[in-house]
């Protein structure tokens, strides 16, 4: 019996299959395994990870349309598009054409950032000038689409535009959403559907004072919903405020989404009227929505970093993903308040 014992014994102890481990055949097998479902997982958590940057964009422009919507609630207009790329706004001089800011700055009390529209307010020259290049300075991450770059400071290329206003930033906050500016753009006064070449935009009046001579353009001219100088009314978005767009994400270049350096993405959002705050939609390829594309940089088109379709609030307050193979005619209609075009809202 001890004999058998022990040899029961001896062979538990020294069996091969005791002390087993993995060959490295079966490692380099099961590393292969997770490798697969790493890159089968991958593509999911990506398009999860945009879906979710997706809906949040869209929130940025549920906000900013219902903030528009209000601004018109209390003073019968949207919000006035500024006196040029060479002023930004002044929270002494109202809502209306005398005030230098375009649409973004005019929303600021309606997405509880009072404190940001006021940090020039009642002040003297000098700490007025101080405090507006703070404002230039003060990112907001209601204004930044969240698939293309997150709301910080950028590079101020272009040195200061309006040294009479404020003192030179040291950088700026940009946005990536604009006004619907209409479809046509003219700054010569005639009515025409104008190539990007046409695509301009004014500086404006070189100072305050100069407010009264300066040589507005004519508001009969312009057909969106914001233009220099000019305010418009619920009533006068004749063709229907479900069919009218009111802002949309704009094209940008990818190579310069941080630099600063195209001339439709430069300024910052508090600016007037520009063609970083406001794009063209009309039927010319100039206008149409693009994805965002490198090397690539329409001056007036809206567009968007979402590879599905760009995001626009109609004048409604309503959402909408917009392909980028929109019919050309139904993209200027949407751009137009008063073209009496039949059209549908956008699904």
């Amino acid at each position: 019996m001890t004999s058998l014992r022990h040899s029961f014994v001896r062979e538990r102890s020294f069996s091969p299959r005791a002390g087993r481990g993995f060959t490295l055949v079966e490692l380099l097998v099961v590393i292969a395994i997770i490798g697969i479902l790493i890159a089968l997982l991958l593509p999911a958590i990506q398009a999860a990870r945009e879906a979710a940057r997706r809906t949040e964009c869209v929130n940025h422009l549920k906000q900013m349309a219902n903030a528009c919507l209000q601004h018109e609630n209390v003073h019968h207009f949207f919000p006035a598009g500024g006196w040029g790329w060479g002023w930004i706004g002044d929270p002494d001089l109202g809502f209306g054409p005398k005030q230098t800011g375009g649409w973004i700055f005019n929303i600021l009390p309606y997405v509880e950032m009072q404190q940001v529209y006021k940090m020039a307010a009642n002040k003297n020259t000098a700490a007025k000038k101080t405090a507006l290049q703070l404002m230039y300075e003060t990112p907001i991450g209601l204004f930044n689409c969240p698939t293309r770059r997150p709301p910080t400071l950028y590079t101020w290329q272009l040195g200061n535009q309006n040294p009479n206003q404020y003192n030179q930033p040291r950088a700026v906050a940009r946005g990536d959403y604009a006004m619907n500016a209409g479809s046509n753009y003219d700054y010569t006064k005639n009515p025409v559907r104008q190539s990007s070449a046409f695509c301009q935009y004014s500086y404006g009046p070189s100072s305050q004072t100069g407010y009264y001579s300066y040589p507005w353009p004519d508001p009969k001219n312009y057909n969106g919903l914001g233009f220099q100088h000019g305010t418009v009314r619920l009533k006068q978005i004749t063709d229907g405020t479900s069919k009218t767009y009111l802002i949309g994400e704009k094209n940008v270049n990818p190579d310069h989404y941080r630099t600063g350096w195209p001339w439709n993405d430069n300024s910052g959002i508090y600016t007037g009227f520009e063609d970083d705050n406001y794009r063209l939609a009309s039927r010319d390829a100039a206008f149409l929505p693009y994805h965002d594309r490198p090397g690539f940089e329409p001056q007036c088109a809206f567009g968007s970093a979402h590879r599905d379709g760009w995001n626009a609030a109609m004048c409604d307050g309503s959402v909408h993903v917009i392909n980028y193979d929109i019919n050309p005619l139904v993209h200027e209609y949407y751009g137009t308040r008063n073209d009496k075009q039949t059209v549908e809202p956008p699904p």
